[in-house]
């Protein structure tokens, strides 16, 4: 969301939208942060105050902030009111740079800071002509400085202690730190001159001499183009004269209101801005040369009053809305702000900002009957004007409203209206006319319906419409409207052309009103056919009719639909489609089983064209067309299919037009046939083929066959014709042949029949195996002679299971086998495959190799034991053999059952690395090896013992290990939960605990370790001594505790460990046990602090400090306590003591209550 103004606070909603329906809103309120001051500036420094000017921001808000720091970290806050643009620091160090930061604030919220530096003026002193001072100091003590006075003519002595402080100030502050010192003596006469000290010695000195220059003045000095907020001022002066100006402006009884703007020698004239609208202001004008000022110029003047605007006015008042208008001075404004706030704040306030040139607004979205009050203001360079106000009431919603007429017919109107629900019981409609008032039509409908049809009026008539809300059986409130019905529509004449055999053209007229529609229905006049109908759009007037049937009487029907749905009367005529010429006797003859003769008969020169189509029966061929001339009489057909059924089409063109087509169905004749050839018995060099025929129908047979690839010649073989069968012989193994064969009788050969056929494909030979691993093995085969396409592999467990097939090209002779079981014997089959034809298989027997155990792992690690683990080997193993050795011993061996799958290791030395190693056996199989490495743990340190135990204190004790060590972990805790570490040396075998808790249970745990290497854990559990206040709660239980030292302990709030609270105890005066909250004597740290830093505490409990509020009061709160107060003054002592003393908590602001007084200081 951007454009919004800053500081204020919106109210933001978010609804989900689908389709037209709207979900109920989630709300939230959020705030934009206040902006903050803008073009914060300083000008006229003097040596104890700065000037500072800003423009305020554009938010509303309460006050101003001002924080100011000098490089010593030390800061002021300043609260400023919300109305000021400039401020004048006061009480500042001469020569300082200070970090000054302004915020805008509204209650609990603050901008951002806007910062600038600026530095007061050093510090100067006056002194009178011809007076010498002489300065000497040493580098080693600022005491030394010595400052006298030179006997010069006359000399004022009442000035000599002056110039010596600020000397000694000078050199007090400067000396260690600065090289350099200068400082700025100033005369108050005219005509002295500004000189300088310069950087001391023993030999130097400083002399103020006279002036022997004339003093440049002023010229004139005035003020132009006045405005409501500064003005202009100018001046004249000699060029080079003056190397600045200063001006002074200043608002009669507000001393604290002036400014001081100092600006360049070169400038002649200067814009104030930023002062109050129509003020007076007092102005002075000063030239500044080699450092001294000019006698003033003085003039007054008055700011413009400042713009505003007026004549705020509400108008075009409705239930949710309303118009504002105002009037304002053009070019004064670069923005508005209406604010609108509901005067029972029960709602949202609203809040709009609008251009500077804006004089009116539509305020819409408001509720109805709602009194709301209008906040006009006007911004103008940065500041807001006096807000003009005005009261506007939102008017109440009406209970109805909203009467609409639409949809207007030559004999209806559709009324709409709007009314607040459940106001009314019902509705009374009254529809007059206009004309003739007697003329009405009353109508009474539901409270719940807002809409009516009003049907049975008069065309073209004028009607007044009333609608009543009925309450209670009362007549409430009345809305009118005017309507007008429309014209009732008519048509004019009916109009037919262009008849032919098949069609005519139709057009027609209206006389009044607009259509929607035409509807034409076309039926012929002895309703032999369905009847035609048509829709043509309203503004349509001809229609064109088509698909009629020759020489026939039809009756045509025409009605217009208005827009409303009604229909006009219909206009009806009769029209008789041309004749065409006869058609007839379609005869076929000459029947044969390739084609057959159609012949027809027709009046001569009656057509011009006849179109013969001829399809086969079932509908499965293309049809054929023939178009002749009008004179043919017959048709020869040929290149039919024989045997089957055929449709004749045969219609004639006259004129442009079709007659009815005729139709003769025909059947060519069956032809003698050979059927059904197969092939079987296929062998690597020919196969077996057999046939159907009709007995004594062929003289012989004739077989054709040749490879399909065309590489060897074609054989012929003549058959008897009473033969079914033949075998062929002498062919390629694994090769397709095309078959022919077709039958030979009475000088006719029948349609030939045809097949593919292949010889079997050879087998692989001589297969082997090699490169056998435990899930791997290469498998090698010798081809066929005749080239195949594949080879398939297949090979399964010979104990059964599922086979694995894998296929390879027919070029290869070897592939490899994997995924295999080790120790398991596989029967291995290879198949050659060409097409779909598969050779008989070869086979053989795989033995893969024993696989190795794995996963071997060594766990329960002690110092003299150990398990080996391991995962079996996948194949079923006899026996696994177990290794093992080191360094410094010989290997053993032993072997364990196939069924197991882990060892003891037992006997093995502390701290040493071991190779570990396993196969597996199986007949005369052996697996690889596998091995690992582990090292034995080491030996834990024994006899751990506790002796002198104390209440703080306790000595640790043991024997060492077997093995080496490099140290030792020991680890001990406390019952409540606190955990210590100490690593020790490998010689240690003894420790002191310290530090420990009184009345403590202690477990003590202690680890030997050898580089990564560590022991097991030995441990023993002690109490400490007890102590009278385990956690005490004050200096007092301390003191009881046996502490009698002052010094910084540690109490515990309430005795509960978990709040621990570090103070000094004074356990010397009075007895001891007091805890000390507050120590001032040296001057060391600085008490001027904030409230924050006063609750929470500051400085050095050893040296000055304060405890904090917060403290105080956990601590009071635990009992009662006594108040001790010790003074003392060079040597002077005085105390007070209070009986009772108590701090309460934050929510009082940490009152102090103190009673019972007794002492040597008196009471306050």
């Amino acid at each position: 969301l951007s454009g919004l103004r800053p500081g204020t606070e919106y109210g933001i909603g978010v609804t989900a939208v689908r389709n037209s329906r709207e979900s109920a809103p989630a709300t939230i309120n959020a705030g934009t942060d206040l902006d903050n001051p803008k073009d914060l500036e300083v000008s006229d420094p003097t040596e104890t105050t700065l000037s500072l000017r800003w423009r305020r921001p554009v938010a509303k808000f309460d006050r101003y902030r001002l924080v100011y720091a000098s490089p010593s970290g030390r800061k002021s806050e300043v609260e400023i009111p919300v109305d000021s643009t400039s401020f004048l620091l006061r009480g500042l160090e001469p020569g300082t740079e200070y970090s000054i930061s302004l915020q805008a604030e509204k209650g609990r919220h603050k901008s951002k800071a806007t910062t600038v530096k600026g530095s007061t003026a050093d510090g100067c002193c006056s002194v009178p002509r011809s007076l010498l001072i002489e300065c000497k100091w040493s580098m080693k003590a600022r005491e030394s400085l010595r400052v006298r006075q030179v006997p010069a003519g006359s000399s004022s002595p009442s000035l000599l202690p002056a110039l010596v402080l600020l000397l000694g100030m000078a050199l007090g502050e400067s000396l260690l730190k600065l090289p350099l010192l200068r400082a700025w003596i100033q005369s108050p006469k005219p005509g002295d001159l500004l000189c300088s000290l310069s950087p001391c010695n023993p030999s130097n000195a400083l002399t103020l001499c006279p002036s022997p220059e004339e003093e440049p003045e002023l010229g004139q000095f005035s003020v132009s183009e006045p405005g409501w907020d500064g003005f202009q001022l100018t001046w004249t002066a000699a060029d080079g004269a003056f190397e600045s100006f200063v001006i002074q402006v200043q608002e009669p009884g507000s001393p604290e209101e002036t400014r001081n703007l100092t600006v360049p020698g070169t400038r002649s004239s200067v814009n104030v801005t930023g002062l109050k609208a129509g003020t007076p202001y007092n102005i002075t004008l000063q030239g500044v040369t080699r450092g001294r000022r000019t006698s003033p110029l003085s003039l007054e003047t008055t700011t413009g009053e400042q713009p505003g605007v007026a004549e705020l006015t509400v108008s075009d008042i409705t239930p949710e809305s309303f118009n504002l208008s105002w009037t304002a001075s053009n070019g004064d404004f670069d923005a508005f702000t209406i604010e609108i706030i509901d005067s029972n704040r029960l709602l949202e306030p609203m809040e709009f900002n609008l251009s500077g040139d804006s004089r009116t607004a539509h305020i819409s979205g408001l509720s109805p009957s709602t009194d709301f009050i209008v906040y006009l203001s006007g911004i103008s360079r940065g500041f807001r004007t006096q807000a003009v106000s005005a009261a506007a009431t939102t008017v109440e919603e009406p209970l109805l409203s909203t009467l609409s007429v639409s949809n207007a017919t030559s004999a209806s109107l559709s009324l709409t209206w709007e009314a607040q629900d459940k106001a009314f019981d019902h509705f009374i409609l009254e529809v007059r006319n206009s004309d003739f008032p007697l003329d009405s039509l009353v109508l009474t409908v539901p409270g719940d319906s807002r809409r009516s049809v009003v049907t049975n009026l008069k065309a073209a008539t004028n009607y007044t419409v009333q609608l009543h809300g009925v309450i209670d059986g009362q007549g409430g409130q009345t809305l009118t409207a005017m309507a007008t019905t429309e014209a009732e529509p008519q048509l004019g004449t009916l109009t037919l052309t262009n008849v032919t055999p098949d069609s005519f053209n139709l057009s027609w007229t209206v006389r009044e009103g607009p259509f929607a529609a035409f509807v034409i229905r076309v039926r012929d006049s002895l309703a032999a056919r369905e009847a035609q109908e048509l829709t043509v759009p309203g503004g349509t007037r001809s229609a064109h009719i088509s698909g009629l049937t020759a020489h026939t009487a039809y009756a045509i029907h025409l009605q217009g639909t208005t827009p409303a749905g009604a229909h006009t009367e219909p206009l009806t005529a009769m029209v008789t489609t041309e004749a065409m010429p006869p058609l007839e006797n379609l005869t076929v003859s000459d029947m044969n089983p390739y084609g057959f003769t159609v012949s027809w008969m027709a009046s001569e020169n009656a057509f011009d064209n006849f179109l013969v189509v001829v399809v086969d029966s079932g509908k499965l061929l293309d049809p054929q067309e023939f178009l002749l001339s009008g004179a043919q009489r017959e048709l020869k057909l040929k290149g039919l299919i024989t045997g089957i059924g055929y449709e004749v089409l045969l219609y004639g063109f006259a004129k442009g037009h079709q007659t009815k087509p005729l139709s003769a169905v025909a059947v060519t004749e069956a032809e003698p046939e050979v059927d059904n050839l197969l092939v079987s018995d296929a062998t690597p060099d020919g196969f077996r083929l057999s046939w159907t025929a009709d007995d004594g129908v062929f003289n012989s047979f004739v077989l054709k066959i040749r490879d399909t690839k065309r590489k060897s010649d074609p054989l012929e073989l003549i058959v008897p014709g009473h033969e079914r069968t033949q075998d062929i012989t002498g062919l390629k193994e694994g090769t397709e042949y095309e078959i022919e064969l077709y039958g030979v009788g009475s000088g006719q050969r029948s349609q030939p029949v045809n097949a593919v056929a292949s010889t079997v494909v050879g087998s692989p030979k001589g297969i082997s195996f090699s490169d056998i691993t435990e899930n791997a093995a290469t498998v090698s085969w010798t081809p066929p002679r005749s080239r195949v396409e594949n080879f398939r592999i297949s090979y399964v467990p010979v104990t059964g299971g599922t086979p694995n097939v894998v296929t390879v090209e027919g070029s290869k002779t070897r592939t490899r086998l994997v995924k295999l079981v080790p120790g398991v014997d596989y029967n291995v089959s290879i198949i050659s495959v060409k097409g779909f034809e598969e050779s008989e298989p070869v086979s053989g027997i795989l033995k893969t190799a024993l696989d190795s155990p794995s996963g071997l792992v060594v766990v329960n690690i002690t110092d003299s034991e150990a398990l080996a683990t391991w995962q079996p080997a996948i194949a079923a193993v006899d026996n696994y053999v177990v290794s093992y050795s080191s360094e410094t011993e010989p290997e053993v061996t032993q072997m364990v059952s196939g069924n197991t799958v882990e060892y003891d290791l037992q006997g093995l030395q502390p701290a040493t690395e071991y190779t570990l190693s396993v196969h597996a056996l199986k007949d005369a199989q052996r697996s690889e090896t596998l091995s690992t490495h582990f090292t034995t743990g080491l030996d834990a340190p024994r006899d751990l013992g506790i002796t002198e135990v104390q209440s703080e204190a306790a000595v640790l004790s043991w024997r060492p290990p077997r093995a080496p060590v490099t140290g030792y972990l020991l680890i001990y805790e406390s019952s409540d939960g606190t955990v210590k570490e100490v690593i020790l040396n490998p010689e240690t075998t003894s420790y002191s605990l310290t530090e420990l808790s009184p009345s403590t249970q202690y477990t003590v745990k202690l680890q030997a370790l050898s580089g990564a290497l560590r022991s097991k854990t030995i441990q023993t559990i002690f109490t400490t001594t007890g102590l009278l206040y385990p956690y005490p709660k004050d200096c007092s239980q301390a003191l009881l505790n046996g502490e009698a030292t002052s010094g910084l302990y540690t109490i515990y709030l309430n005795g509960d460990k978990a709040q621990p609270l570090q103070v000094f105890c004074d356990m010397a005066e009075d007895g001891g046990g007091w805890i000390v909250f507050l120590r001032r004597q040296n001057g060391k740290e600085d008490f001027y602090r904030n409230w924050k830093t006063y609750v929470a505490g500051f400085g050095d409990p050893k040296d000055e400090f304060w405890i904090g509020l917060e403290n105080l009061h956990k601590i009071t709160s635990q009992g009662q306590y006594e108040l001790r107060v010790d003074l003392r003054d060079k040597g002077d002592t005085a105390y007070a003591v209070y009986d009772r003393f108590s701090v309460s908590d934050a929510k009082s602001r940490y009152r102090l209550r103190v009673d019972g007084y007794s002492g040597t200081a008196g009471e306050a």
